[in-house]
């Protein structure tokens, strides 16, 4: 047994030996490595630095955070200006609507205060006629009285049947418009043309004066019936006021507000095509035939004078042979005319539906062999006849417009069909002293006619 023990022994201590010597190898670190000591700085600054953009960035996005929120919440939790005063505009036509005049009132009121040099609340259009739906007729007269369209109206807007466009005007306001803006306006004047008969009635049973009353009649009438059809009366009504009260501090509203007519202008013109005939008489007449032509004129008005340019020509045959240097131009031959004249007229009568001018002036006239016939034989010049010609006449317009349907506006441009006579007296040279004669001449033309006009009040 102690051999065997002991056998074992050394059996375990050989193995223990080995495994021991394998521990080791594997347990046995690696010899250590040399590294340079700057290259272990530059890592610890790389990272120092990783550390610092990580902490800025962290403090920036808490900083920022709470801003955004609060414009967010600026955005989402409160309303501009603008949206403010188009919810207060809303607010007081449905309060209109269920006719709830003192809340009318009351939003009427803090939509004015609102209002500023960047900030449109109420139209004047809108504003009047609330004010009438609320019987605040002084402060209606003061707003009339000191109502001053250069700053927004364009020239002639206030002449549009539309009252709002006519005592307003975007074009020349840079403020901020309310939305929907034409709903409130288009709301009050439909009820105010509705309830007409009642709201006069609240004026004339004020404790106004007799001036105040009727000039709010009419400035209210001028609101809610402003067209075409209607001025006629608003100009009659409007002129019998400013002469009863020839003083009143409304005149210069109704003058440019109310009021207005427009008649021509002192400038105008007239273009026209036309076609004639001259008749000639005396040695005219025994050598040339009937002459027809065709031409342009060109009219200039100013007042009732009027300046004629016309230019025609045409042709005409020659009744004997006539002699030249070569020979002889056969009868039947033709001759080409040219004509011009310029008259001074006078429109001695003139309505919508004619115009009668009589008219003087001087011209020229020309007849001349063809062209082709000089160029083969250009002794032919010698047959042409030029000479300076007394003119005059009268012309008679029939123009095809309707009478116009309203006093205030006149027609200022048209269509016409023109007949015209025209005496010429020729004025010849010495070398067809033996050449007399007159011509006649009758044209039809057609044209039209355009004037200026203007305001006369």
């Amino acid at each position: 047994m102690a051999g065997v023990s002991r056998r074992i022994v050394l059996q375990n201590s050989k193995l223990s030996g080995s495994w021991q010597v394998q521990v080791a190898r594997h347990c046995a670190k690696p010899p250590p490595r040399y590294v340079p000591f700057w290259d272990s700085g530059l890592r610890k600054n790389e990272k120092m630095k990783k550390i610092v953009i990580t902490v800025i960035l962290t403090i920036v996005a808490l900083q920022l955070s709470p801003q955004i929120d609060s414009v967010e919440r600026q955005i989402l939790n409160s309303d501009s200006r603008s949206v403010i005063i188009s919810k207060e505009r809303s607010l007081l036509l449905d309060k209109f609507l269920v006719n709830d005049i003192e809340k009318v009132k009351e939003i009427k009121n803090y939509l004015i205060e609102k209002e500023d040099e960047n900030y449109i609340a109420l139209y004047p259009a809108e504003h009047w006629l609330i004010l009438y739906w609320t019987n605040e007729f002084e402060e209606l007269l003061f707003l009339i009285k000191n109502y001053n369209p250069k700053k927004y109206v364009s020239k002639y807007s206030m002449y549009s049947p539309n009252s709002m466009t006519r005592f307003y005007s975007s074009r020349n306001d840079t403020r901020i418009a309310p939305l929907r803006r034409n709903r409130l306006f288009k709301t009050l004047l439909q009820y105010s043309k509705e309830n007409e008969a009642t709201i006069i009635n609240q004026i004339q049973s004020s404790n106004m004066n007799v001036e105040k009353k009727r000039f709010l009649q009419l400035h209210f009438e001028n609101m809610i019936k402003k067209s075409n059809s209607y001025q006629d009366t608003l100009n009659i009504e409007g002129i019998s006021f400013l002469e009863t009260f020839p003083e009143s501090q409304y005149n210069y509203f109704i003058r440019n507000h109310v009021v207005y007519k427009f008649v021509l202008d002192d400038l105008g013109g007239a273009f026209e095509m036309f076609g004639g005939y001259s008749f000639l008489t005396g040695y005219l007449y025994d050598n040339y035939s009937y002459c027809g032509f065709v031409g342009g004129a060109f009219d200039f008005y100013y007042k009732k004078f009027e300046i004629i340019l016309r230019i025609y020509g045409g042709a005409v045959n020659i009744n004997n042979d006539m002699k030249y240097t070569k020979g002889f131009y056969p009868k039947g031959s033709d001759f080409k005319t040219f004509f011009s004249d310029l008259s001074l007229g006078f429109t001695a009568f003139e309505n919508h539906r004619i115009k009668l001018a009589p008219y003087s002036g001087f011209g020229a006239f020309y007849f001349f062999p063809s062209s082709s016939k000089r160029k083969e034989i250009p002794e032919l010049r010698e047959l042409s006849v030029a000479s300076y010609s007394f003119n005059c006449g009268v012309s008679f317009d029939i123009r095809l417009s309707q009478k116009p349907k309203h006093t205030y506006n006149p027609i200022y441009g048209d269509y016409f069909v023109r007949i015209r006579y025209n005496f010429g007296l020729p004025i010849l040279a010495n070398q067809y002293g033996s050449i007399s004669g007159q011509m006649h001449s009758i044209t039809f033309g057609f044209g039209m006619f355009i004037r200026r006009f203007k305001r006369d009040y």
